[in-house]
Order: structure tokens, then sequence, then C-alpha cells
């Protein structure tokens, strides 16, 4: 016997829900307000430890998900470096760009972008690696360049479970009090944690959707 959540029963009796509602109300704070339910806390976050053994070797890594690491770095452009990426798709070659280097692909990270055709997600970065000829005597560093996270089969790329980077003050603390490195990395091995199914089809979604 299917059952509905009490609090999707009560939905129509929100607040929320009347202001949505309502076509005179122009949400400007409402719509901020719900935007922000859907936001990654790396802070918030209770990681477990990533477990090493006593050559410190990796036995297990930090159940911590990338997603939620990747929004807190972009929120402040941090530079990363993806030491061992390797290209799935097909090269899209440009006569006004170059790459100088396959290897140790860096730059600015940007923000998190999907394809919901394909269902995998990516990260948005500058790729330093790039060269732009913008006049013809004028080049430039660095090209808006997307690096597959979850692959097109919905797996978890290998070529993200390590990333390099010069953490904040705070980033330091939080990653070392919690005990997420891995020597001087943290190793990952989820995009999103199996927990935030949770998520979807609760009274904050739908409300959203409405």
């Amino acid at each position: 016997m299917k059952k509905v959540a009490a609090t999707l029963k009560e939905i129509s009796g929100s607040e929320i829900y009347a202001r949505i509602m309502d076509p005179k109300d122009e949400l400007e704070d409402l719509i901020e307000e719900v935007k922000g339910w859907w936001k990654f806390d790396l802070f918030g976050r209770s990681p477990t430890r990533a477990l090493v053994d006593e050559g410190g070797n990796l036995l297990k890594p930090t159940d911590l998900d990338l997603a939620c690491f990747l929004a807190a770095l972009a929120s402040r452009n941090a530079v990363i470096k993806l030491p061992t990426y390797k290209v799935r798709r097909p090269r899209q070659l440009r006569d006004d760009e170059w790459v100088t280097s396959a290897e140790n692909r860096h730059g600015k990270l940007v923000g998190l972008t999907s394809n919901k055709e394909a269902f995998s997600f990516s990260a948005l970065m500058i790729d330093a690696n790039v060269v732009r000829q913008v006049t013809d005597e004028k080049q430039e560093v660095g090209a808006f360049r997307n690096f597959m996270i979850v692959d097109l089969d919905g797996h978890f790329y290998d070529g993200w479970r390590v990333i390099e980077f010069v953490p904040s003050r705070k980033e330091n603390d939080f990653l070392a009090r919690r005990g997420l490195w891995t020597e001087d990395k943290i190793v990952f091995d989820r995009f999103v944690h199996p927990n935030r199914w949770v998520s979807f089809f609760g009274q904050p979604y739908v409300l959203t959707k409405i």
C-alpha cells in the first residue's frame, strides 16, 4: 500500500505555498531562500576519516562527496590540478587554440555543470594548459573547459579521484580536524553521497518544483 508523507499532505497549507500561488507576490526573497535549500555546505558535513596503514598507504578513502568539496572550491575560484585526467570525449580542435600539455591539467575552478541528456556532470575550469591566439600578435593563457566527473554511463570517473590544490586556512583546518588528508592529497571515490537521495520528492523538492 502506497503512503504519502504527512509533510506533503500539508504542503498546501504552508506559508511558502501560499506565497507561490499568489500572482501578486513577486517572490524575490523567497527565490533566494529556496535556492539556499540546495546549496552544499562543506563545513557543516561530518565525513568519515580516511584510513591509512602504518606506512601511510590509503586503505579506505573518506566518504566526503566530491560535489560538496568542489562547490566549496568553486565558491572562491580556487586553482586546482588534475594529475591523471584523461579526455573521454572526442577533442574539439580550434585553429586559434592549442594545448601546451595533456598532463597535469590545471586552472581556476569556476563551477559545476551538468548534461541532462547524458546524465553526466563536469567541472568548468579556466584551463591554464590552453593558449589562445587573440590577435595576430597577441596570445593569452587560459580558456574555458569542462572536465567530466560523472562519466557518460553514470560512473564516477577515475581521473577525479585525486586533485591537488592549495587549501584556505578554513579548509585546511576542517580537513585536518576530520582526518581527510592522505599525505598531501584527498582521495575521493564518489561524486554525490548516496544519502542525498532523500532530498528528492520531499516537501522542499516539491515546493521548488512549484
